[in-house]
């Protein structure tokens, strides 16, 4: 019987690239908008928001912001598909999980609070995550949730399966996954506040990057994976 099963998310790569790019086209007029840069990409790759002050210091447009967002909601559904061992993703249940995922990140709760000066290369920023619940919720209810599919497999034996059939079954377990996360969107909430601090930083030709182990950090507090 198929599982859940854990890996690491390719959501964190574009993080680190859009925040790249982003810093980069500040250049040395980046020191006094730090707070407003890391804000603005949080709101841009996880609210899909993006605002003219933020635009212009980053000098990019709505529908390169928009690109990057949904860059992002591609990764987390493919990221969706391998946590739940979905092996026959179709187009349609890839388009409905990305539409999924925009209602989840809509909910994203983070606050960027005032960056402290380290030295003249270095700004810190502390930031307030708020994990949202909605994965450890449909685990919580996960054998209510799945009981009818389960029902309706009790019997079955995946390995002597035809294709046709096994590809059917598949489907009747992406179709159970997905209805239990409907359900469960009107009791989304939030696990207990998480506070990280980053560290941007100034490299050659006055390029400010945020760590890649601090992208990922982040990234694993938006959405709480038990």
């Amino acid at each position: 019987m198929k599982k859940k099963r854990i890996i690491h998310s390719a959501l964190s790569l574009s993080l680190t690239a859009a925040l790249c790019l982003s810093m980069a086209a500040c250049g040395s007029s980046f020191e006094d908008n730090v707070a407003v840069l890391v804000r603005g990409n949080l709101n841009e790759i996880y609210l899909g928001q993006y605002d003219e002050d933020y635009m212009k210091l980053v000098n990019t447009t709505a529908e390169d912001c928009e690109a990057n967002y949904l860059s992002g909601i591609e990764m987390e559904a493919e990221f969706f598909v391998n946590y739940f061992n979905i092996e026959y993703p179709t187009v349609e249940l890839i388009e409905e999980i990305e539409e999924l995922y925009k209602d989840i990140y809509s909910h994203s709760k983070f606050t960027v609070n005032e960056p402290s000066k380290l030295d003249e290369d270095t700004y810190a920023v502390k930031l307030q995550i708020s994990p949202i619940d909605i994965v450890q919720l449909v685990d919580d209810n996960w054998d209510e949730g799945m009981a009818e599919f389960y029902d309706k497999y009790a019997e079955s034996d995946t390995s002597t399966m035809t294709d046709e059939e096994y590809q059917a079954f598949d489907a009747d377990w992406a179709r159970a996954i997905i209805d239990m996360f409907y359900e469960q969107m009107p009791n989304l909430g939030y696990k207990e506040e998480q506070s990280i601090a980053i560290q941007i930083t100034r490299g050659e030709d006055d390029v400010w990057t945020i760590s890649d182990n601090d992208m990922v950090s982040i990234d694993e507090l938006i959405i709480y994976y038990p």
